[in-house]
């Protein structure tokens, strides 16, 4: 009984080591699939044009964003979770707004607040469905082939991928999905930033992929994780405040989301 009870805790030990050391293996295949998504807003003019012109002198920014920029709030409450996501990429001036700050938060809070369709987004109890339908279609090398194609706005095309997964980093649209559906989004993240490497519209940047990851893992309240968030300052730095002070900080978020994805 005693010589049965060693071996016991033996299995049991040797089965948690095996488990603490396996981590997930990005998957690189592509395919290509169209999101289906034919409600989402067309914006009538932006800037520069002589619609905006006309207007901005008449009423200034303000008047010329609503005019132009901004899905009116009747339209958007009748829009598809995913046409309100692909609209929110789709403005006019998402790249540069989200360019205009030194971080990428600062960069999607002043592009994200003012808009009616971000609103709306957050209020929907399908976010999280639409957001994995969404993300899941729109990979990496589907996205290098429009850029290619189109290579005056190659670096535009390959920034909404990025942009996607900071708008994405957000708690209250986080808090929407379920801890298995985390699992899942962080496993499509790892396939993502790992499917980057092979496509050159995207260059070497994997920091919004990086940060997508640890939003998922911080909501989720992991705990190694969590414990690695109190324990580095630079870390929570970057995972707070999306400003990288330390490539350790990406290696150190690799290492758990890789191990999160299986647990």
């Amino acid at each position: 009984m005693k010589y049965l009870l060693i071996l016991c805790l033996l299995v049991v030990l040797i089965s948690c080591t095996k488990n603490e050391g396996e981590t997930y293996t990005p998957n690189t295949s592509c395919i290509c699939s169209n999101l289906n998504i034919s409600d989402n807003y067309t914006y009538p003019s932006a800037p520069p044009s002589k619609q905006w012109d006309s207007v901005f002198k008449i009423g200034g920014y303000n008047l010329a964003y609503q005019l132009y920029l901004q899905v009116p709030t009747a339209t958007a409450n009748k829009m598809s979770s995913g046409g309100l996501i692909k609209s929110i990429l789709d403005n006019p001036i998402m790249v540069s707004s989200f360019t205009s700050k030194n971080s990428w938060f600062l960069g999607r809070d002043s592009y994200l607040n003012p808009l009616f369709a971000s609103w709306e987004l957050n209020k929907r109890t399908d976010a999280a469905t639409a957001i994995l339908n969404y993300y899941t279609k729109y990979t990496p090398c589907c996205i290098d082939n429009i850029a290619l194609t189109d290579t005056a706005n190659r670096t535009a095309i390959a920034f909404k991928q990025n942009a996607l997964e900071i708008i994405c980093t957000q708690d209250s649209l986080l808090n929407k999905f379920s801890s298995i559906e985390r699992k899942t989004f962080i496993r499509l993240v790892l396939d993502h930033a790992a499917l980057k490497d092979n496509y050159p519209s995207f260059g070497k940047d994997r920091t919004s992929s990086a940060l997508l990851a640890a939003a998922i893992m911080r909501t989720d309240a992991y705990p190694p994780f969590k414990e690695e968030l109190n324990n580095n300052q630079d870390l929570k730095n970057f995972v707070l405040g999306s400003m990288l002070t330390n490539n350790n900080s990406l290696e150190l978020i690799w290492y758990h989301a890789k191990r999160f994805a299986l647990n």
